[in-house]
């Protein structure tokens, strides 16, 4: 009988540990980096507007990007500016200071660090930086790559700009397939060497689909020391779980990536398209601005770009505000953010937790 016991329990213990992988062990002991209030949160009853996601859509670079958001001086001037980067074991920090082109317009971080608009004489624009380390999180994870991590830690300290870094974002999303049990140690081991080499000007973002909203997530949570902003992408799906989680850790929310996709401001009746995706997002925002204090709006014509064309989600997506096909589209635009408690420009600078 006890033989029949010893027995079961073995198979029980085999099974358990078959179904429910043991974490990895974190070959590096974390420093607890962000046992702080969150790193360039408003400290004031302000949002951040930030604008992207690549050169040709931001604009207002005389050289070459010239019909962008930025070349229309009617529309209020945004905090700052989206971009790309990657860490991977094939490359890895490409677009800082290259422009990188990847199938969704080109991307040079460097030059939106140093955008001309005289908004920003007196001092640099918010960089939001989406770092995509798909497939190599592992070998982040590991140790495998912390060279890569230094190159990106020392552009992110010589940029002089406030940088919100959304690691690994939209960590739950279907497409990625990223591997919670090494996305969590990746996320903090590229936290923790920005620490160890002194870089103090990086916020970190923990940026959900939106989609797949829910408890679930915790799965991929690197710790509430780890994390400054909780992020999530508005498209059809509002992260109402993820504002929920921010608002109970004390952390504000970015929503990290937005655009009206299935709609064209250019060529459909922009009065409907306002009131179909524009008017709830910001009634969404507004309720909620406890804890959602900025906004990453994606200003672009999908559907020209080869990564999106034969995308459903987006094949017939123009975002670009400028070009609205109804005057009053861009009113309404103007209006929100000059009566909600929207930055414009370098202001936010004055008000951002931890940069002065």
């Amino acid at each position: 009988m006890k033989r029949c016991i010893l027995f079961t329990l073995c198979l029980t213990l085999f099974f358990g540990c078959k179904n429910n992988p043991v974490e990895p062990k974190d070959p590096y002991q974390y420093p607890p980096i962000t046992a702080r209030d969150p790193l360039f949160e408003p400290t004031i009853d302000k949002k951040l507007l930030i604008m992207g996601q690549d050169l040709d859509a931001v604009g207002g670079m005389p050289e070459k990007y010239t019909e962008g958001y930025m070349d229309d001086n009617t529309l209020p001037v945004p905090s700052g500016f989206t971009t790309y980067t990657s860490l991977t074991s094939r490359s890895s920090n490409r677009g800082l200071t290259t422009v990188l082109n990847d199938g969704a317009g080109e991307k040079c971080a460097d030059s939106l660090v140093n955008h001309p608009n005289a908004s920003f004489n007196e001092g640099k624009p918010i960089i939001a930086i989406g770092l995509y380390m798909v497939g190599s999180e592992q070998a982040i994870a590991d140790g495998k790559l912390d060279s890569k991590i230094e190159d990106l830690g020392d552009w992110i300290k010589g940029s002089g700009a406030p940088v919100l870094l959304r690691i690994g974002y939209e960590f739950d999303g279907d497409w990625n397939h990223y591997i919670a049990r090494y996305y969590k140690i990746a996320f903090r081991r590229i936290a923790s060497k920005f620490e160890e080499m002194g870089v103090k000007n990086c916020a970190y973002v923990w940026q959900s689909d939106g989609f797949n909203d829910g408890p679930n997530n915790l799965s991929w949570y690197p710790g509430d020391e780890y994390v400054d902003w909780i992020g999530y992408s508005h498209f059809t799906a509002n992260g109402a779980w993820m504002v929920q989680f921010a608002r109970e850790k004390g952390k504000p929310v970015l929503i990290s990536e937005a655009t009206p996709n299935y709609h064209d401001l250019v060529k459909q009746n922009s009065v409907d398209e306002w009131n179909a995706w524009f008017k709830p997002l910001f009634n969404y925002i507004n309720q909620n601005k406890d804890v959602i204090k900025g906004l990453c709006y994606i200003n672009q014509q999908w559907y020209t770009q080869p990564m999106w064309k034969t995308n459903e989600y987006f094949n017939t997506c123009d975002s670009r505000i400028q070009y609205a096909s109804d005057a009053s589209l861009k009113a309404n635009w103007i209006n929100e953010m000059k009566t909600n408690n929207w930055f414009e420009g370098s202001e936010a600078l004055k008000y951002l937790r931890g940069w002065n």
